[in-house]
């Protein structure tokens, strides 16, 4: 059963371009360059739109006056020390503010910390751009010379032993690419079922 499907993926011809499997890989990770374009013209236009801060603020107060007044009195029939005359006073504060600011940074329309961010992240995904790429190109090829040793190899009647090691090694191949593009370029060479 793996024989089959080996043969099936060596003798394909619907192989794709070397261009082709790039796209698709570079589509599959996310590396798109359109990416970084949009991530810059969206932090050009973040300057316009306000930044909302949002404040609560709860003070509680409590204060108790007691005023304490005696009544002396002194006439006639007698120093007489009065009713105390009280008053108490409780005055609870339970103050609760809140305020909603809307600031906008102007400065970021001319100079953006953020443009610093998306340059270092498109240097970052142009590194991981490259490195793709040379994965492709090493296995891509490979299995493109590997293809032409197999058919070699059955014209010459050769024997099945080395048929079946350059197949693996083919497959190895088209296993990276497989990795790179998710599945895509076994399914192009199986006709994009």
């Amino acid at each position: 059963m793996m024989g089959l499907s080996l043969m099936l993926l060596i003798s394909g011809s619907t192989t794709p371009t070397v261009q082709q499997v790039v796209e698709k890989a570079f589509h599959y990770a996310r590396l798109n360059p359109e990416n970084v374009r949009d991530w810059s013209k969206k932090a050009r236009k973040a300057p316009y739109l306000p930044r909302f801060q949002f404040t609560f603020d709860r003070r509680l107060k409590n204060n108790i006056n007691l005023n304490v007044a005696d009544q002396v009195s002194v006439n006639s029939t007698g120093v007489t020390v009065g009713p105390p005359e009280q008053t108490q006073i409780q005055n609870a504060d339970n103050d609760m503010n809140f305020e909603v600011k809307a600031v906008w940074f102007l400065d970021q329309l001319l100079y953006s910390k953020d443009d610093l961010e998306i340059s270092a992240e498109a240097r970052e995904l142009a590194q991981e751009r490259e490195r793709i790429l040379n994965q492709i190109r090493q296995n891509y090829f490979k299995r493109e010379r590997l293809a032409q040793e197999v058919a070699l190899l059955k014209k010459s009647h050769a024997p099945n032993l080395d048929q079946n090691l350059k197949q693996i090694e083919m497959a190895d191949a088209t296993a990276v690419l497989d990795g790179l593009t998710g599945g895509w370029f076994s399914d192009q060479l199986r006709g994009g079922l």
